[in-house]
């Protein structure tokens, strides 16, 4: 079973509620949101309890607790916490886009490919 962390839910937070109960070997086990009241209620409604306004408080306290995240935060700082997120040991499922520049995606793809983590970027 991969154990996901969803990164980014005030956007739309009943997407991934249904999604959760339809995922086959994978389940939600953490939210990470700037904003504590959307992280508390996306967390709710995939019925978990863990949840931290970053991805460094998240592996400062529950490393863990997850496998993977799946970020769906604003695509500002996607480049930089696929590289978090892969120095960490951690798969990575990213919005598109990856990042706003060549050079931005080129090192978040080393990074992925360094630390042996696979990087997938969805839609």
């Amino acid at each position: 079973m991969i154990r996901l962390a969803l990164m980014g839910c005030d956007r739309a937070p009943a997407r991934y509620s249904n999604a959760g109960g339809r995922l086959q070997n994978a389940a939600f086990t953490a939210v990470v949101d700037p904003d504590p009241d959307a992280a508390r209620e996306a967390a709710a409604g995939l019925g978990i309890l863990t949840t931290a306004e970053t991805l460094d408080d998240l592996l400062a306290r529950d490393h863990d607790a997850f496998d993977a995240v799946l970020i769906d935060l604003p695509d500002t700082c996607h480049g930089v916490l696929v590289e978090k997120a892969a120095r960490a040991g951690k798969h990575v499922l990213v919005e598109m886009p990856l990042a706003h520049s060549t050079s931005e995606a080129d090192a978040a793809i080393a990074a992925c490919r360094s630390a042996g983590v696979c990087l997938m970027v969805g839609q």
